[in-house]
């Protein structure tokens, strides 16, 4: 399929570490920033510069609707040399036509990623392929991101995600009583954003931003259950103009976020969680604002 400068789109995102659309990629941004850093400005961070290609790109996503991501890692002393040349640490590249964008990521910012677990940053690390490298600085980022998700991180992020993807639910409840459409739709798409977080977290794996989380369900097992349910939900709300109407007990949208309810809850206890936040979980925020506190990656 072509679609402008691409070939491929989400239609067939499988999260792919190598196809031929990412490898392609990886070699011009290689050839690019290799023969290109005095034209960037970046020739003066030598080979203290680490420039990591992520995002869509590297999990072999192209199309006339995507652009390049990279992340440029740099130690605090770099990161200040950087400022001292640079208006913003956000900046514009062109590679074959393609724009693309340069971000700065600190070393420490990235650390902090892995201390207190941030799934999305990790997940972006570990789909991430170092394009300039000299120093084989992101070798020991990209092995870190590459860890199982330990117990006591999944449990944490269970507990975190089930209680926002309920609290979504219940939210949703009195927008949809009173035909707020607006506002239900509005907690509906958040809960089932939770509701992929969360089945992810069941199987052991980390999550991408809320963009690509209904692509990214499909690879994995107990957030693939979820997908009928969330393509009938966005039947619904395309076909139907009381889709997001009360009385909120006969509400269909309603009733299939309740059947992910239950797969969560049979996914939980696969895998050993079965814990009262699980049903009660409106007594449990303080445990979920506090998830992450005692936890690294």
């Amino acid at each position: 399929m072509n679609i402008e400068r691409g070939e491929s789109s989400i239609t067939s995102y499988r999260e792919d570490r190598a196809g031929a659309i990412r490898e392609r990629w990886i070699k011009r941004s290689r050839e690019h920033f290799e023969s290109a850093r005095d034209s960037l400005g970046l020739s003066f961070l030598g080979d203290d510069a680490c420039i990591v290609l992520h995002g869509s790109t590297s999990r072999n996503v192209d199309d006339g609707f995507s652009d390049l991501d990279f992340y440029l890692i740099l130690d605090e002393e770099s990161a200040d040399r950087f400022d001292a040349h640079f208006d913003s640490r956000f900046v514009d590249v062109t590679i074959h036509e393609k724009i693309g964008h340069l971000n700065v990521v600190t070393t420490a910012a990235i650390d902090a990623a892995f201390v207190r677990p941030d799934l999305e940053t990790i997940y972006e690390l570990q789909h991430a392929v170092a394009v300039f490298d000299p120093r084989d600085s992101f070798e020991p980022i990209r092995v870190k991101a590459a860890r199982p998700m330990s117990a006591e991180v999944r449990r944490a992020a269970l507990l975190y995600n089930y209680i926002e993807t309920r609290s979504f639910f219940r939210s949703a409840v009195n927008p949809i009583n009173r035909h707020d459409r607006l506002a239900a739709l509005s907690c509906v798409i958040e809960a089932i954003h939770y509701a992929v977080r969360t089945a992810r977290v069941i199987d052991g794996l980390t999550y991408p931003y809320s963009k690509w989380l209904h692509a990214a369900a499909r690879s994995s097992p107990t957030a693939h259950l979820l997908v009928d349910s969330i393509e009938q939900i966005l039947d619904h709300i395309q076909s139907n103009s009381l889709a997001l109407a009360g009385p909120s007990d006969e509400n269909v949208i309603l009733a299939l976020l309740r059947s992910q309810r239950l797969q969560l809850i049979e996914g939980a206890n696969r895998i050993g969680i079965d814990e009262d936040w699980l049903r009660h979980w409106w007594l449990h925020f303080d445990a979920q604002r506090h998830a992450f506190d005692n936890v690294e990656w």
